[in-house]
C-alpha cells in the first residue's frame, strides 16, 4: 500500500505566507500582486500560486509607473536591502512573507552580536537565505557549505565566544559532523549552535527511521531547485542503498517513471516543505490507482495458477 511520511505538503511557514498573500488579494481585488522571486523552489507550484492570487513576476524592463501602488511579495527565504529600496522607488507596498523561523534566527544573531559574540553563518553561497542573512548585518561571518568537510578550525582561535547558525535547510549530516568536531575541542564551551529548521528535520528523521523490510520504494515530492528536497532525497539514497528512491516534482514526472516503481511491497510517499498539498494529493491518487491495479493483476494470476 501507499504510506505517507508525515508531515507532508507545505510547511507551516509556507502556508502562513500563502495566507498573507491571499488576504491582500481579498482586500485589494484590483491591485497588482508582484513576486520579486519564485515564492517556493518549485516552478510549477510557483505558477499555481501566481494563478491562484492573480499575481505576476517582476519584470525590470517595464516602466516603473506600471508598478505604482502594487503589492510586492517578499518570499519565505527573506530579502536584501536593495529589494526594499526597489519597492520604495516604485512607490509600491510590501508583503513580507519571511519564514518565522528565519525571523527568529536573525533576531538571535543580532542579539548574539550585540552581546559580543562572533557570529558565523553556514550556507550555500548563492542561496536566497544566505544572501538575506549576510545582507542583514555586515558583522556576520560566512562559512560556505562546500568548505565544511575540510574546515580549518584554527579560524576560531581568536574568538572568545562563538555562535554558529546554519542555513535552515543545510545538510543535516554535514552540520552534525561539523558540530561534533567542534564539541571535541578543549574550548568547546565557548560555542553555541543554532538548530536547523525543525519542520525539515522532523520529516528527515522520520524518513531515516523506516523499517527496511516494510518497503521497496520511497517517492520524495520536490523540485531540483529546492534545498530541502535535495537534502531529503540524498539522505534517503545514502541510508537505503538497496531501495528505489525517486525525486518527483509533479504528476507529469511521476507518469514518466510509474512503470519503474516496485509495488510488491509498501511504497512510502514524502515531500519537501515546498511541495503543495494539491500536488501531494494528485500524486497519492495516481500511486494508489497503480498499486491497486497491479495488486488485482497479481491476484488474478495467482487465482488462475
Amino acid at each position: 500500500m501507499i504510506k505517507i511520511i508525515e508531515p507532508i505538503g507545505f510547511c507551516n511557514g509556507v502556508k502562513s505566507a500563502i495566507k498573507k498573500v491571499e488576504e491582500v488579494r481579498e482586500k485589494y481585488p484590483n491591485k497588482k500582486i508582484v513576486f520579486l522571486h519564485p515564492f517556493v523552489h518549485n516552478a510549477k507550484t510557483h505558477k499555481m500560486l501566481l494563478d491562484k492570487v492573480k499575481g505576476e513576476d517582476y519584470d525590470p524592463n517595464k516602466d516603473p509607473k506600471y508598478y505604482f501602488d502594487s503589492y510586492f511579495v517578499f518570499p519565505a527565504h527573506g530579502f536584501i536591502k536593495k529589494e526594499q529600496l526597489l519597492v520604495h522607488y516604485l512607490i509600491a507596498n510590501r508583503i513580507d512573507c519571511t519564514c518565522p523561523f528565519l525571523i527568529a534566527s536573525k533576531g538571535m544573531m543580532k542579539k548574539d552580536l550585540n552581546n559580543g559574540k562572533t557570529v558565523y553563518f553556514i550556507g550555500k553561497d548563492t542561496h536566497a537565505e544566505t544572501l538575506s542573512v549576510l545582507d542583514s548585518d555586515p558583522r556576520i561571518k560566512f562559512i560556505s557549505e562546500k568548505k565544511l568537510n575540510n574546515y580549518d578550525f584554527n579560524t576560531f582561535n581568536d574568538d572568545k565566544a562563538v555562535a554558529i547558525y546554519p542555513q535552515s535547510t543545510l545538510s543535516m549530516s554535514v552540520y552534525d559532523k561539523f558540530t561534533e568536531a567542534i564539541k571535541k575541542r578543549d574550548d568547546s564551551a565557548k560555542f553555541k549552535f543554532f538548530p536547523l529548521c525543525h519542520e525539515c528535520v522532523d520529516r528527515w528523521k522520520k524518513g531515516l527511521s523506516l523499517d527496511e523490510g516494510e518497503f521497496n520504494s520511497i517517492i520524495v515530492i520536490g523540485d531540483q531547485s529546492s534545498s530541502n528536497a535535495i537534502e531529503f532525497y540524498n539522505m534517503l539514497k545514502q541510508k537505503y542503498e538497496d531501495k528505489s528512491i525517486y525525486l518527483v516534482p509533479d504528476v507529469e514526472k511521476l507518469k514518466e517513471i510509474i512503470d519503474e516503481i516496485n509495488f510488491s511491497n509498501n511504497v512510502y510517499l514524502a515531500s519537501a516543505t515546498s511541495a503543495s498539498n494539491e500536488t501531494v494529493d494528485a500524486i497519492e491518487k495516481i500511486l494508489n490507482k497503480a498499486y491497486n491495479r497491479r495488486f488485482i493483476k497479481a491476484f488474478k494470476r495467482n487465482k488462475k495458477a
